[in-house]
C-alpha cells in the first residue's frame, strides 16, 4: 500500500488537492467473459462504472471500473488490497489505478 501514499503524495505536488473528488480508474486483467461479468456485478451496486474488453493479442480481458473519489491514503490501500482480493478470486490481477486528466505522472499501473 505503499504505492497508493506515494502515488497521492506525487499527486499532491503536481498541485491535486486529495480532499476534493476526482474521477479515477480502475485497472483489472481477467482470464475470460465471465470473470468480467462476475466483477461487474459487484462493482456496479457500489457505484462503480464498468466496462471490459478482450485482449487480442493476450486472448485474455481487461476490465475498466471508474468512479469520482476523493483520494485519501487510507481508503485508496483498502480499495488496493480488496481489488487484489476480488482479482485474484476469479483468476486474474488488479493492475491499479490513474487519476482521469490528471498531471501525465498522474497513472499507476501494476502495483
Amino acid at each position: 500500500e505503499d504505492w497508493d501514499a506515494r502515488f497521492i503524495a506525487q499527486l499532491r505536488k503536481a498541485g491535486m488537492s486529495p480532499f476534493d473528488a476526482h474521477p479515477v480508474d480502475f485497472f483489472f486483467d481477467l482470464p475470460d467473459e465471465a470473470a468480467c461479468r462476475d466483477l461487474a456485478t459487484v462493482l456496479e451496486p457500489e457505484g462503480y462504472g464498468v466496462d471490459f474488453r478482450a485482449e487480442a493479442d493476450t486472448q485474455r480481458y481487461s476490465l475498466h471500473a471508474s468512479a469520482t473519489l476523493r483520494l485519501i491514503v487510507d481508503e485508496m490501500a483498502a480499495r488496493t488490497r480488496r481489488f487484489r482480493e476480488l482479482a485474484d478470486a476469479r483468476g486474474g490481477s488488479y493492475d491499479g489505478w490513474a487519476v482521469s486528466g490528471g498531471p501525465k505522472s498522474s497513472t499507476l499501473r501494476r502495483i
